[in-house]
């Protein structure tokens, strides 16, 4: 049985009526927790604590328009990120590339958790610095949409390819 999008937001409203928003019901939702993606990325990856003072190249498979509202949100909270367009032509000065590959819901009747999948590389010619040297490493991290904001629940490093 395949539920139309009426009969879904129906149900969620019947069995949790306080949750109406609770998670990414709008497109600036969804752009916030795919930030919050990268930025999880970011602090899995760099060394110590604290992300590293430099450019951060971002690349999101999805719009350009997304893809600039994902960089506007990260320039918000403090974080230099450049798309990777303008990195591939000016790579120095760049501390890591991230690539976002996809997204997807993992509470579609609320999209309250969103799983984000990706890609990090250090700049071409700078392998060290950072957790291991290698060429390009894969990245998982799981959102939670809590207290009105998107939280990393989980980053996981799935390997170096």
């Amino acid at each position: 049985m395949r539920l139309t999008p009426a009969l879904t937001l129906a149900i969620g409203l019947l069995l949790d009526p306080g949750c109406a928003h609770s998670g990414a019901a709008t497109p600036a939702d969804e752009e916030a927790a795919v930030a919050e993606g990268v930025r999880a990325a970011i602090r899995l990856y760099s060394p110590g604590s604290e992300p590293a003072r430099g450019t951060y190249c971002v690349e999101v498979s999805a719009s350009p328009t997304f893809e600039q509202a994902v960089l506007e949100d990260l320039a918000a909270s403090g974080i230099d990120a450049r798309a990777m367009t303008a990195c591939a032509t000016a790579p120095r000065g760049s501390v890591l590339w991230v690539k976002v590959q996809g997204y997807e819901w993992m509470d579609w009747m609320t999209h309250a958790q969103l799983d984000v999948r990706g890609t990090v590389e250090p700049p071409p010619g700078q392998g060290g610095g950072y957790r291991l040297s290698w060429w390009r490493a894969s990245f998982r991290a799981s959102l939670g949409y809590r207290d009105g904001r998107w939280t990393t629940l989980a980053a996981s490093d799935l390997g170096r390819m």
